[in-house]
């Protein structure tokens, strides 16, 4: 799915597409979730390696909460319309997706964002002029041609 900037209630589209493929029903999820919805246990994080579902799992969790649609049908015969709290919070929340991946993506010179080289480099691109002495050259960020204290003849 390619998100480009509306993040609330972005629908069931994301889930419906990974439905018409082979899929491992998961809605297990769905029904811990709605138990510990309104308690002191309701923040959830859901950590697993790469390639584990984990943006399969954020857009299951959208199509069911998301107000925005109606997922009946793609939940009828996948385990949480079993469970007893099915009706109670189906397509009933205003949802907020962000993924993750997507910012990444789209991010430039991130191979180590933590470095101070990566850092000098991200304060550059954002302030280009910023750190630059006057008859510097902004594009070398460098004072004069790094001829140290050489004088002019």
């Amino acid at each position: 799915m390619q998100n480009t900037g509306n993040y609330l209630n972005i629908g069931n589209a994301g889930f419906a597409s990974v439905r018409k493929g082979t899929y491992v029903d998961k809605t297990g999820m769905i029904a811990f979730t709605n138990r510990i919805l309104g308690t002191k246990d309701k923040l959830i994080c859901v950590s697993r390696p790469r390639r584990f579902g984990k943006s399969i799992a954020a857009q299951m969790l959208c199509a069911y909460y998301d107000k925005s649609c109606d997922s009946r049908e793609l939940f009828e015969r996948l385990e949480i319309s079993g469970d007893a709290s099915f009706e109670q919070y189906l397509n009933r929340y205003n949802v907020i997706y962000l993924d993750i991946t997507l910012f990444i993506s789209r991010a430039s010179n991130i191979r180590d964002p933590g470095s101070e080289r990566g850092k000098a480099q991200r304060n550059r691109q954002a302030h280009p002029r910023l750190g630059t002495a006057p008859g510097s050259h902004p594009e070398r960020g460098r004072r004069g041609s790094g001829g140290g204290n050489r004088r002019s003849p």
